[in-house]
């Protein structure tokens, strides 16, 4: 467990890509993301995540899917 993040998840490996590493949480059975000091940058909210590629990532949120940046904006 890693003493900055404040939350149950788990993640074999960290892949992080452009400063951001997708999480789960098998609390919520939802994805977030953490920056490269481990902190929570994107809440838990995320289904089937994918890591970021030219600032940008494909999310599922509210049975919807779509693409988000950096900042979180869909």
């Amino acid at each position: 467990r890693i003493e900055n993040v404040p939350f149950l998840y788990y993640q074999d490996d960290f892949n992080f890509c452009e400063g951001l590493a997708k999480i789960y949480s098998p609390t919520s059975g939802k994805y977030g993301f953490i920056n490269d000091t481990f902190e929570l940058v994107f809440p838990f909210e995320l289904y089937g995540a994918e890591d970021f590629s030219g600032g940008y990532t494909t999310n599922t949120k509210n049975n919807l899917y779509g693409i988000i940046n950096q900042q979180g904006k869909w």
